[in-house]
């Protein structure tokens, strides 16, 4: 058994930060109202996490459940120049909560692949459905 898991991020290539936080970007308060309530719980909203750290962020444990997490909102995410990355985190530093949305400490793994949007949905196609 592995002692590391991927976990896939939606970043800002400059910042780091994610789509519901850093900077305003078209469509970002349409996808927060959008996501809300069960199927898309904040973090310290989900039953699986109960809290975020400061220093942690959110990711998903599967390039289908970041699919999932991000459908309809693909396109204004690719327009406002965020991206894909993959980390590799040991499984001791990383919570994963109910709907596979996963939460950790940059710190301790830095990206391992770099993904457009193009290039992650052509690439997701083929990994896994």
């Amino acid at each position: 058994m592995s002692n590391t898991i991927t976990l896939y991020r939606i970043e800002d290539p400059d910042t780091g930060t994610g789509p519901y936080t850093g900077r305003d970007w078209r469509g970002k308060a349409r996808m927060r109202y959008a996501h809300q309530g069960d199927r898309h719980p904040a973090p310290w909203m989900d039953p699986d996490l109960g809290h975020v750290r400061m220093v942690e962020v959110c990711a998903c444990d599967s390039p289908a459940n970041l699919k999932a997490w991000f459908a309809g909102f693909w396109d204004a995410l690719a327009v406002a120049g965020f991206e894909v990355r993959a980390y590799t985190v040991p499984v001791d530093r990383v919570r994963i909560g109910k709907y596979g949305q996963a939460v950790f400490d940059r710190q301790d793994a830095p990206p391992s692949v770099r993904f457009d949007h193009t290039s992650f949905l052509s690439w997701f196609t083929r990994y896994d459905r």
